[in-house]
């Protein structure tokens, strides 16, 4: 696989994961992992079967087309690639262009909503009991989304639980201790014929805590990632926003800082920007390119988010 996770399934896949998220990363890296061992099998039998002759009893007649010798003037027809050969799959994280934007860079109204109403909205992603407490299960991550935890709440009590090494979630899985008398394992189990929404996140007790087992489909967690997310439309994409604290790294609780995390969903090719909080000057307009599309985020004094349409040009414009 040799991919991280981004969101644990940007966030779960990808919040949903970022790494929907297991995250589309792992299951994009097991897709082509899978494709990877079909051609690395096919390359072992065609190795093989060259060694047999190439007439042998009851085969028939050589075939003329394929033991023909290239006609002179041709162009030989260049061999199949290797395996090793395949071009790497982009990163679903991406880092988002970013610049002051010009006046005529601020287009139609996209969508807007008070900043303060949607913070950690996604916080009760999934509610799941683990040990002999029900509680409200989301992801969490640094400014730059690159450091991702499991958080698990409930009315006066918010825990972080940080993912060492996420590739570890489709393997042998990461085991979390939620608190003194509970541990759970984490387990990210893709299904390669549909990895997108049919794999599932399996939660299983460790180390003897007692309470039940979980097997969460992705499909399940992307829903409810859209549910939780500010939905909007820019250049014909659909884009999912959520807006949350920041995790300082430093001490593993939240930080004082906030980000928002634009999500584009499309399959095994989602991508993810974060943007933080820190960036928008109240009254300034933003220029912000997700990949090619061009937004204009204004920060209001009233702590309003508006999302304009921006222009291709704004930030080369700008700079």
């Amino acid at each position: 696989m040799g991919r991280i996770t981004i969101a644990v399934v940007v966030g779960f896949v990808l919040s949903a994961g970022p790494a929907i998220a297991g995250s589309l990363e792992d299951a994009r890296g097991a897709a082509t992992s899978e494709f990877d061992s079909t051609i690395a099998e096919g390359f072992v039998l065609k190795t093989a079967l060259e060694q047999l002759p190439s007439h042998g009893v009851g085969e028939g007649a050589p075939d003329p087309v394929s033991e023909a010798p290239p006609v002179e003037g041709e162009p030989a027809m260049e061999p199949a690639a290797e395996p090793n050969e395949m071009p790497p799959m982009p990163p679903i994280l991406r880092d988002p262009s970013m610049a002051p934007a010009l006046p005529e860079s601020v287009g139609p109204l996209l969508g807007s909503f008070v900043l303060a109403e949607r913070l950690d909205t996604h916080r009760d992603l999934m509610n799941r009991r683990f040990g002999a407490l029900q509680w409200d299960t989301s992801i969490a991550g640094d400014s730059e989304f690159k450091v991702v935890y499991l958080t698990f709440s409930r009315p006066g009590v918010l825990l972080l639980r940080k993912i060492e090494d996420p590739k570890r979630l489709r393997g042998e899985g990461v085991v979390v201790q939620i608190d003194a008398q509970t541990f759970y394992r984490f387990k990210l189990s893709i299904n390669i014929f549909d990895p997108i929404r049919g794999s599932t996140l399996r939660a299983t007790p460790e180390n003897g805590a007692a309470g039940p087992s979980h097997a969460i489909k992705t499909g399940e967690i992307l829903d409810r990632t859209k549910a939780k997310s500010y939905v909007f439309q820019a250049s014909g994409n659909e884009y999912w926003l959520l807006y949350g604290t920041d995790v300082d790294t430093k001490t593993d609780q939240l930080a004082d800082t906030r980000s928002l995390l634009f999500i584009h969903f499309d399959g095994l090719d989602s991508k993810a920007w974060p943007v933080g909080e820190s960036k928008l000057e109240t009254g300034k307009p933003l220029a912000v390119s997700l990949d090619g599309t061009a937004i204009t985020l204004v920060k209001s004094d009233d702590g309003k988010l508006y999302i304009h349409q921006g222009s291709g040009s704004a930030i080369l414009a700008s700079r």
